[in-house]
């Protein structure tokens, strides 16, 4: 037995020897490989970076990086930073490279973008191959606002009115209101004077982050016309305890109230008659006490913030018998002035006087002025309670002539602004060469208050020149007539030496 296990562990050393001489030879194994080492270049083109490797390199898939605009561009206060494809391979682009921004102008941001407005994102990897995509972050819409502008109305008065008033808030993100008038675009609140309908547009001023806001409709003011006219009111009898109404008819009013009381009562007039609309000019006042005495008037009324509000000069008053007799006291019937039509220089005056018929001599009221004046337009001619009439400034008016019951007649006054003449107050008749002379303090019209434009001439500029205002400056050695005309022809001439 033990010869047998010799021989086996001989075999098997022989065995052993042989194996380890077969791989000394090369025979059944293979070479080592060698460990792969990359050697990436890149190629930029636009908003992609492509990686490429030499050799026979193991990575194939993600070789290409590509950067996106964000996917939300319009303003919402968070950054807008671009966006990179998520399958780029890490082995071929790594992560260590850098993202910068600049504006549409090219001015390098310091961090993301967050306002509205273009820019251009940008990544550089270390090799210095970059890629870049440009976007827009649109304005946010402003939030509609909550308070708008108020239009408002007006009562001409010949003074400028705002149409609007302002809110007293604004949407998060306006900076200010503008206004739209005759297509003028103002930040001010809008003003007019004249009378009239006005459309105004609004747009809400948004910031750099946010977009103007316009309402659907514009705003609507308007400035009424103002009441105008002069209320004339007449009282006639209407069988022996009734009275009738009449007056002259203002403009742009509601309506009329009419006042009534006795002559010898010492109350205050009583309300008897209230009369709508602007067109109507009669109201019948009933169940008075007949052959009594009574005055009274008509006052006009708008209707303004839910009330009604009295407007124009009331009525002269006026006194009327009911039954049309009382203790022999009789009302006019008629009335027949002394003048038509009138025209009136500055500073002249004219006495009105009249004719009551109906009435024999001493019949009338006795606590009452036969008759009473009024202008339409005291500015331009006035008159005092015996009728006298002075023109004070250009234009027309009329006068009006009242019996004690309110029968009227009128006169249609014209006042001419012109002067009657023209002259120059002792004017020095010379002037030095180069020096001035101021004839235009010098001239003197006639009457004193006369209104009129002048038209000054040199008869040589050469000698004398003369200004719009009548100053007139030497030239030259030599004589010049300066003249002067009015607009209606009234001119007045001077001699001038210049020495």
């Amino acid at each position: 037995m033990m010869k047998d296990r010799m021989t086996c562990v001989a075999v098997l050393l022989l065995f052993s020897i042989a194996s380890m001489a077969g791989l000394a030879a090369g025979e059944g194994a293979s070479a080592p490989q060698p460990a792969h080492v990359h050697h990436w270049t890149y190629t930029a083109r636009g908003d992609t970076i492509t990686a490429q490797c030499e050799g026979d390199c193991p990575v194939t898939d993600g070789l290409v990086l590509r950067i996106f605009a964000p996917a939300d561009l319009t303003y919402d206060g968070r950054q807008k930073p671009i966006a990179i494809n998520g399958d780029a391979n890490s082995e071929a682009f790594g992560g260590d490279w850098s993202l910068t921004y600049t504006d549409g102008e090219n001015n390098r941001l310091e961090g993301v973008p967050v306002d509205a407005g273009t820019y251009t994102g940008s990544l550089e990897l270390p090799s210095g191959a970059k890629a870049s995509v440009s976007y827009d972050v649109a304005k946010a819409p402003l939030t509609r606002p909550e308070m708008f502008p108020e239009p408002l109305n007006a009562v001409y008065d010949g003074t400028a009115h705002a149409l609007v008033v302002a809110p007293d808030w604004l949407p998060e993100g306006c900076v200010g209101i503008q206004y739209g008038l005759n297509g003028d675009w103002s930040d001010a609140i809008p003003t007019a004077t004249e009378a009239g309908t006005y459309e105004i547009e609004v747009r809400y001023l948004g910031d750099g982050n946010h977009s103007d806001y316009a309402p659907d409709a514009p705003l609507i003011a308007a400035i009424e016309p103002s009441p105008a006219g002069i209320i004339l009111a007449t009282m006639t009898a209407r069988g022996t305890d009734a009275l009738n109404v009449t007056w002259t008819r203002a403009r742009y009013v509601d309506g009329y109230d009419v006042y009534l009381k006795k002559c010898a009562d010492k109350g205050r007039y009583q309300l008897v008659a209230t009369v709508e609309g602007q067109d109507s000019a009669e109201a019948t006042v009933t169940g008075l006490s007949p052959y009594t005495n009574y005055k009274g008037g008509v006052v006009a009324w708008v209707m303004r913030d839910g009330s009604k509000q009295y407007v124009l000069d009331k009525s002269p008053v006026v006194h009327v018998i009911t039954g049309g007799i009382c203790k022999g006291r009789v009302n006019p019937a008629s009335l027949k002035l002394n003048h038509a039509n009138v025209t009136l220089r500055i500073g002249r005056r004219v006495r009105l006087n009249g004719t009551v018929k109906g009435v024999l001599k001493g019949r009338l009221l006795k606590h009452v002025a036969r008759l009473r004046f009024v202008s339409s337009d005291p500015s331009v001619a006035s008159v005092d309670k015996k009728g006298n009439v002075e023109a004070l400034k250009g234009g027309t008016c009329v006068i009006y002539a009242l019996t004690n019951n309110g029968i009227w007649q009128s006169v249609n006054v014209t006042v001419d602004p012109s002067p009657e003449n023209i002259w120059f107050d002792h004017a020095k008749k010379y002037v030095d060469v180069g020096a001035q002379l101021n004839l235009g303090a010098r001239l003197r019209l006639w009457p004193g208050k006369s209104e009129t434009a002048l038209t000054w001439t040199s008869s040589n500029d050469g000698i004398a020149t003369v200004t719009d205002n009548g100053v007139v400056k030497g030239i030259k050695k030599g004589k010049a007539t300066i003249s002067v005309i009015a607009t209606n022809g009234k001119r007045a001439a001077i001699r001038i030496k210049v020495k």
